[in-house]
């Protein structure tokens, strides 16, 4: 059970999640598969998702089962990742065993609601494992629930945690500590180190969990400036209020050396996304991927 963390403020938006893949039944029950194994996926850099417990989707890695099955609904924004997951998860999981079908997708970023319609932050649990009430269920089914969460008028960030739970005193001190930086206004770096050492911290008792923490963060101004010039870059960095931004957090790692989210937008789907930046060379960035959709026609 891997834990993904979300937290949403006026300003920004972002996603945590570790990286460890482990067996889940039969002899290797519990034991680690992967541990680098992409648990975030961008969408057109207005959102994240995360997902936890099925990790392998109609034959697919699960983020490249994300990554496919937006691009093929052409999707531009939160909304339109809600409705493809909402239709495609319950025949994705329909050949797992019954007790192993347990599949939560988690989104935290920007979309339109109300009328006029207002961007504004927000965060979207899909599971099969959620009654409609927002209960937690005993066993998982084939029918999945959507639950929105939307920033009220009166506060200054929410946030959400699934897969592996925080202990009730952990989540307390994180929300006094995520609260403290927003009455302040300090910066989303801060915010992210706090939601990646929680991670981490949990990895220290609880094996299905790993330390090495994929993050990505989403002004409200990069949205802004999206919108008004068409353009957008996704960068591996430290968050800014500037960008759209992914960062790697590896104990053992240099740090120029970042892996990324999925990153879907309309009919494109990438995945693999590796960077090396050269601080010594005005901080230059190299980056690779690998192609999972492409538009059917040149023009889309």
């Amino acid at each position: 059970m891997t834990q993904i963390l979300a937290l949403i403020t006026r300003d920004y938006a972002m996603l945590a999640a570790d990286r460890l893949l482990t067996w889940n039944g039969g002899p290797n029950h519990g034991k680690v598969y992967r541990d680098e194994e992409c648990k975030v996926v961008c969408i057109g850099n207005l959102a994240g998702i995360g997902y936890t417990g099925l990790a392998r989707l109609q034959g697919r890695p699960a983020h490249e089962w994300i990554g496919v099955t937006l691009a093929k609904a052409n999707s531009r924004r939160p909304k339109d990742a809600v409705d493809a997951l909402m239709a495609q998860a319950p025949t994705a999981v329909q050949s797992v065993p019954p007790h192993l079908r347990a599949l939560t997708f988690l989104i935290a970023g920007w979309d339109w609601f109300g009328n006029p319609p207002l961007l504004r932050p927000h965060i979207a649990v899909i599971s099969n494992v959620i009654d409609d009430k927002g209960q937690m269920v005993a066993a998982p089914s084939r029918v999945f629930t959507a639950h929105l969460l939307l920033l009220k008028e009166n506060q200054n960030l929410a946030g959400h945690v699934v897969g592996q739970p925080l202990a009730p005193e952990r989540a307390t001190d994180l929300n006094r500590n995520l609260r403290r930086l927003a009455e302040r206004s300090i910066g989303p770096k801060e915010a992210l180190r706090y939601l990646v050492d929680e991670i981490q911290f949990t990895s220290r008792s609880a094996a299905t969990v790993g330390d090495r923490v994929l993050g990505m963060c989403i002004p409200l101004t990069s949205v802004q400036d999206m919108l008004r010039t068409g353009h957008s870059m996704m960068i591996a960095s430290q968050p800014s209020v500037e960008a759209p931004t992914f960062a790697y957090f590896d104990p053992t790692m240099d740090e120029s050396h970042q892996f990324g989210p999925t990153y879907v937008h309309g009919q494109m789907a990438m995945t693999d996304v590796e960077t090396e930046s050269r601080p010594e060379d005005n901080n230059f960035q190299s980056s690779s991927m690998r192609i999972l959709h492409m538009p059917s026609k040149p023009s889309e």
